[in-house]
């Protein structure tokens, strides 16, 4: 299904207002004729122009930007992932329409230059016959701990791109969810006084499952790095991504014994709509905070940083001290 802009989705309110309209003119005559089909409530003689006035305005409030506009985003986060660990950061989406990231091109330059670690192989090769404690500490405290580090900040990484993911999977369903609402909206209003008392339209809800469906295709990715982590305590730092829930598939009516119902029921179903795609909204934002303050906190940073030993830093400070520098590292013969 296209994405819908801000424009059509007015276009819609104006279509399902004008169905809503219809259907009141239509059990006016009944009404005047003396038709009346069982309607369960009285039709006023006059008309009620103003329930669905507003059909427009409700339809536009669920304009959000296209979801394309994030997927250069996307894509450099997948492009950096690849380019640490020469590997896809996702798993095969299938048909769920999980946004990935499209990293054609990112994958011939990156494939051929070494990754980090196949480079801190390389260094630590080098100096293999050098010695000196500036040279053991840097083996020790860098070269040693850098596969560590390296995986720490692919999950950084991946999980930010994960996040990403979501909220565009999220938009989407929302975008469809309301368009299709509005489709049966006006199926149920072309229905009013024209087929038996008690028929309805089904409506199903996929906003509440986008969340849970983009996790699925991209929780395999970070399980490696998540157990990296939390190896070296620091669960906390991701476990927020956790916290998503994935809300169980649900069927909603929209009844067309009445207008005034069917009306109802659409709101609700809109109602619903909307508040699964902000409170999953604001579980992944939650969720990339608590990623965030662990990247900050200076008790987890530490993971996803190399600093520089002291033994190395102090070689700043000898400058140009040729005789000095050489005594710190000096090969073997």
């Amino acid at each position: 299904m296209a994405f819908h802009t801000q424009d059509e989705l007015r276009k819609l309110g104006k279509d399902v207002a004008d169905a809503a309209r219809a259907a009141v003119l239509r059990e006016r005559e009944l009404t005047l004729l003396g038709l009346d089909v069982g309607n369960p409530f009285d039709v006023d003689l006059t008309p009620d122009t103003e329930f669905y006035m507003t059909y427009p305005d409700l339809y536009e409030s669920f304009a959000t930007p296209d979801p394309k506009g994030m997927q250069r985003a996307l894509d450099t986060l997948g492009s950096t992932s690849f380019a640490l660990t020469h590997k896809f950061p996702t798993l095969e989406p299938g048909a769920t329409g999980v946004p990935v990231p499209d990293i054609g091109g990112a994958v011939g330059d990156s494939a051929g230059k070494d990754t980090p670690m196949q480079i801190s192989q390389n260094v630590k090769d080098k100096i293999e016959g050098w010695h000196g404690h500036a040279k053991n500490a840097f083996q020790e405290k860098v070269l040693t701990k850098f596969e560590e580090k390296v995986d720490n900040q692919v999950v950084a990484v991946n999980l930010l791109a994960a996040s990403l993911s979501m909220h565009m999977h999220l938009r989407k369903k929302l975008n469809e969810d309301v368009w299709n609402a509005g489709q049966k909206a006006i199926e149920a209003f072309n229905k009013v006084a024209k087929v038996s008392v008690g028929d309805a339209v089904q409506v199903v809800l996929l906003v509440g499952i986008a969340a849970g469906t983009a996790w699925t295709v991209w929780g395999g990715v970070a399980a490696g790095g998540l157990a990296a982590v939390s190896a070296k305590d620091a669960a906390s730092v991701v476990t927020g991504f956790n916290n998503l829930r994935m809300s169980p598939q649900v069927a909603r009516v929209i009844s067309h014994d009445s207008p005034n119902t069917a009306d109802s029921d659409m709101k609700a179903v809109l109602g619903e709509a909307a508040k699964s795609y902000h409170d999953q909204e604001k579980e992944i934002v939650a969720a990339i905070d608590h990623l965030g303050a662990g990247l900050r906190d200076p008790a987890t940073n530490s993971l996803f940083v190399f600093p520089a030993p002291p033994e190395v830093d102090s070689l700043d400070e000898q400058g140009n001290n040729l005789p000095a520098l050489e005594a710190e590292f000096t090969p073997d013969r």
